[in-house]
């Protein structure tokens, strides 16, 4: 893939700036032009990272052919680390994996009756998506937050998509989870204020 240059494109942008003068702090006009682009930016950023979860989703069935259906349960919580601070930590974990009726089970998740191990393919999808857990944590837990979510993923459901020679993980996703809130019809962001950030902006 060929890379983007658009340093051209932004470097305009370098000397925003917040001022004050004898009254309030205020941003000059390359803080606000930055403030408006994020404000269209964000949306974006957040349908590609619910796009990126329905694409590795997609590989995963591609990949193990033999997998008809999974569980993925997704947490975080605040975790304390040695220097008596915090920070939250994220989670992925496959669970009730169910093989295709009739398929071919690789020898090494296999029983010792020669049927899928569940324990196994359990801990194969693990080591295989543990460096994920932060990225298909983030379309559906708050930044921030200590929550759960389980996710019901079934090959037939994405059958139609994953005979195309190649997946969109945007149509994936929207065929999985059709009312997520950024997937919602595309309009323009609302004024972006330059002299407010989110809190999530501002805190260490």
């Amino acid at each position: 893939m060929n890379r983007i240059d658009v340093s051209g494109r932004i470097s305009g942008l370098a000397d925003a700036d917040y001022l004050v003068g004898q009254g309030d702090v205020e941003p000059n006009h390359e803080a606000q032009q930055f403030c408006e682009l994020r404000s269209w930016l964000r949306p974006i950023e957040e349908r590609l990272d619910i796009a990126w979860c329905g694409a590795v989703i997609a590989q995963i069935f591609r990949h193990h052919s033999w997998l008809q259906s999974f569980q993925l349960e997704l947490w975080t919580e605040s975790v304390y680390n040695d220097e008596g601070g915090s920070f939250m930590a994220h989670y992925a974990r496959f669970r009730d994996v169910v093989a295709c009726a009739g398929a071919e089970v690789p020898d090494e998740l296999q029983d010792g009756d020669g049927a899928l191990d569940p324990d196994a393919a359990e801990n194969l999808l693990d080591s295989e998506h543990e460096d994920d857990e932060f990225d298909l944590c983030t379309p559906f837990i708050e930044q921030g937050n200590a929550d759960s979510c389980n996710l019901t993923l079934d090959r037939g459901v994405l059958a139609p998509l994953l005979a195309s020679s190649t997946v969109s993980g945007l149509a994936v996703a929207r065929l999985l989870w059709p009312n997520h809130e950024s997937l919602r019809p595309w309009a323009q962001p609302a004024q972006a204020s330059a002299g407010t950030m989110s809190t999530a902006e501002t805190t260490a």
